[in-house]
């Protein structure tokens, strides 16, 4: 998987409206990558669907570009790859690990992040993390600004690193490796997260997408939107109401059966956490 055809290129940038002139250089990464988490939000809910996903080129570009759609982090990252080598950039597909730092080396390959190199440096690219970063990070050890949110970098070993995104956001940190690797290294992976009835994927719905003053979710049925000192969470208690915001909060215009039948899912599951929670002794 190389790169975007010139109309592809066209297309993607019009999907997430980034009308400037492009050229392989630090301004133009940086306005991709943030126009891109801007307009394409971080979703799963074809697996929810039971559709599977395709990380076949073509199949990535009608689903997130033509079709307007979302998807998780293979998918993301393998379009957002694909339209910067187009541009000219230098990329590499690497092999992550989110939450090994708490579960282990099982988790190798369950994220697939990029990394850009340019004369300043290189620099970390993730359009897959759900709630991560705005702007591509530099390969540095440290904290790195990104407006109100605040990320670290750490350097574990050779050719092995951790980053710690926000801690106001979902995911407490991930590894990843600098070793270069291609989308077919991570076919296997993406399938299993699909398919598995296993797969965190399937067992709970998740949208998500980060903004320059807040994180905005939905987890089952519950809205989430969390800003610099708040977090607020309202239930979604019918099918129109949890289709209104999939609509106003991502841009996701689904058919009503889909609403109907994600909403129908992520209720039941709802109503199953409601009643653990009211069995568990305080």
């Amino acid at each position: 998987m190389s790169s975007l055809s010139g109309v592809e290129l066209d297309a993607y940038l019009a999907r997430i409206g980034h009308s400037a002139d492009v050229r392989p250089d630090l301004a133009t990464l940086r306005s991709v990558h943030r126009a891109h988490l801007a307009a394409i939000p971080y979703e799963a809910l074809d697996i929810q669907l039971s559709r599977g996903v395709s990380l076949n080129g073509t199949d990535v570009v009608a689903k997130l570009v033509t079709n307007r759609r979302g998807g998780f982090c293979y998918e993301q990252n393998a379009l957002m790859a694909r339209a910067l080598r187009a541009i000219g950039f230098t990329v590499t597909y690497v092999e992550g690990a989110v939450m090994r730092a708490a579960r282990g080396d099982d988790m190798w390959r369950n994220h697939m992040p990029l990394l850009v190199d340019l004369p300043e440096g290189r620099f970390l690219a993730d359009a897959g993390l759900g709630d991560g970063f705005l702007e591509p990070l530099p390969l540095t050890e440290g904290v790195h600004a990104d407006g109100i949110w605040s990320h670290r970098l750490e350097f574990l070993a050779e050719g092995v690193w951790r980053c710690h995104p926000d801690p106001r956001g979902s995911v407490e940190s991930f590894d990843f490796r600098t070793e270069p690797r291609e989308v077919a290294d991570f076919v296997e992976a993406c399938a299993y997260r699909a398919d598995s009835p296993d797969s965190p994927f399937k067992r709970v719905l998740v949208v998500q997408q980060p903004r320059p003053e807040s994180k905005v979710v939905v987890r089952g049925c519950t809205h989430i939107v969390v800003t610099a000192g708040e977090r607020t969470e309202r239930v979604l208690a019918d099918p129109d109401a949890f289709g209104a915001v999939l609509s106003a909060e991502f841009g996701l215009s689904l058919p009503g059966e889909d609403v109907r039948a994600l909403w129908t899912q992520a209720w039941a599951k709802h109503l199953e956490w409601l009643a653990e929670k009211e069995n568990t002794p305080a």
